[in-house]
């Protein structure tokens, strides 16, 4: 599995982020005791915008390569635009290219 660069600390780090927390409940405004499960990040977790935007990030390395290696073919705007592979706005990706078999 690719590291895709990022240093064994920083992954040790998010990997200890994700694997070790132990959230608790306010109960009568009072803490209860502290308690552990193990589905892994779920949605509204304060991590996991910053994760998506990581793998969105990465993904689009993987993308840009594949059009310079001519691997991928990105998509040319009309009127001399610039060439577009993707689009990205909030938690949500679109990847654009030439209407061929081999992009597919």
């Amino acid at each position: 599995m690719s590291n895709m660069g990022f240093a064994i600390l920083w992954r040790n780090w998010i990997y200890g982020v994700v694997s070790s927390a132990r959230p608790s409940i306010l109960v009568n405004g009072s803490i209860t005791f502290e308690f552990s499960y193990s589905r892994g990040i779920r949605q509204g977790d304060a991590i996991s915008p910053f994760l998506f935007i990581m793998a969105m990030e990465a993904l689009m390395v993987i993308f840009k390569n594949g059009c310079n290696n001519g691997v991928f073919q990105d998509f040319q705007m009309p009127n001399e635009g610039p060439l577009l592979f993707h689009l990205s706005f909030v938690d949500d990706a679109l990847i654009v290219g030439e209407w061929s078999v081999s992009n597919v």
